[in-house]
């Protein structure tokens, strides 16, 4: 029966990040089985992150952009983004990087295939293979699946953000590729959060992004249409081609998320939890969850070592959520005041969590204290029932 030490279910953002902190953060002999789907979709994403740090992927960026537009009602402003950065990488560009560094190292084994559930064994994880039993002393299981949250109507929000993306190439210049925007809430909202994100490439080629937040996930078509109409827009007169089309859909909801399955099995990723409930913001977290299991498991051999949350993020992101899916319409004219009202960098800092207290009563000092104080006792009410 083939034994590993490390055996990584999955090859995304979680499953590629960590197999590549493993070999590169301390563990580089630990014999390492990373099983990736067939038809992983990581090639057909593109991911962004806005650090203040250098990460092990900054030199693979497509992009790197030091300021960025916001337009809400009453507001359009180019603003820097001090001593962060906004990054876009491909995923194909990702995989290929971390490929070509697992080939340098033997302990590693790849092998692609669908996998059934991990299970606990006797003190190791089991799964089958291609038909044969397979084991090894921690699974990291990133593969999400909705039905894993247990989400209790009337306690925990459950809203839906989906993302249509186009990559597109104006017949003219049209777009800055000094600024993106990154939140465009000129659109009508109606009962849901709609807003746009422009990623420039050059002058004639972005990444063109629809995001939609609801209840539940809407048609596909209605995506594309908004999007249609938003790429319309920005062309004018001019026409475009679309060369690259990507969607997603994340779960935003404050329902916890199962990290452990058992003795030895570990939940990453999306999977796990790293994905921010109130921006679904998710691959900074990702990468910094990976070296961190690194970390966890050279110093305790065991890889639930990893630094706590500060408690008021989960608070902060369950008003948030309530906002959201009880004022949805409220949300444009709520970012234009919180842009105006605040540093870029304290807001940067409370969607990576790395505020101090005192930044983020700051930037909740921004909002409307009525909203956020009757959606403070809704919560408190709930908790108590």
């Amino acid at each position: 029966m083939p034994h590993y030490d490390y055996l990584i279910a999955g090859g995304g953002a979680a499953g590629l990040g960590l197999v590549h902190a493993l070999v590169r953060h301390g563990l580089p002999d630990r014999s390492i089985l990373l099983v990736e789907r067939d038809g992983e979709s990581v090639l057909q994403r593109t991911w962004c992150w806005l650090a203040e740090s250098p990460t092990d992927f900054d030199a693979l960026a497509a992009c790197t952009w030091e300021q960025v537009r916001v337009t809400a009602p009453g507001f359009n402003q180019v603003i820097p983004l001090g001593r962060y950065r906004l990054r876009l990488l491909r995923g194909q560009d990702f995989s290929n990087h971390v490929h070509a560094v697992l080939a340098a190292h033997p302990n590693v084994t790849l092998a692609r295939a669908e996998l059934p559930p991990l299970t606990n064994a006797a003190g190791v994880v089991r799964v089958e293979l291609g038909g044969d039993a397979v084991t090894a002393f921690w699974g990291f299981d990133s593969r999400f699946q909705p039905e894993a949250i247990s989400i209790q109507p009337g306690k925990h929000h459950s809203l839906v953000q989906q993302v249509t993306g186009w990559e597109v190439e104006m017949d003219r210049e049209v777009f800055d590729p000094a600024t993106p925007t990154l939140l465009d809430f000129s659109t009508p909202q109606a009962s849901l959060v709609q807003f746009f994100s422009v990623l420039p490439f050059s002058a004639r080629r972005a990444l063109v992004r629809c995001t939609r937040i609801s209840g539940q996930a809407a048609p596909a078509g209605e995506s594309q249409a908004a999007l249609r109409g938003y790429v319309d827009g920005l062309a004018g007169e001019g026409r475009y081609a679309v060369l690259h089309e990507e969607n997603g859909t994340l779960p935003l909801t404050d329902a916890p998320f199962p990290r452990r399955t058992g003795l030895r099995i570990m939940n990453i990723g999306m999977r796990g939890g790293c994905i921010k409930p109130s921006t679904g913001w998710g691959f900074l977290c990702i990468q910094r969850e990976a070296a961190a299991i690194a970390g966890s498991l050279v110093r305790r051999l065991h890889p639930f070592d990893l630094p706590p949350v500060p408690r008021r993020y989960a608070l902060l992101d369950r008003i948030l959520l309530d906002l959201i899916q009880r004022r949805p319409a409220d949300c444009p004219a709520m970012a234009a005041r919180l842009f105006r009202r605040n540093p870029m960098e304290r807001i940067l800092g409370f969607f990576n969590e790395e505020n101090s207290t005192l930044q983020d009563v700051r930037l909740l000092a921004s909002l409307p204290w009525g909203r956020f104080l009757a959606a403070a006792a809704r919560l408190l009410v709930l908790r108590r029932v």
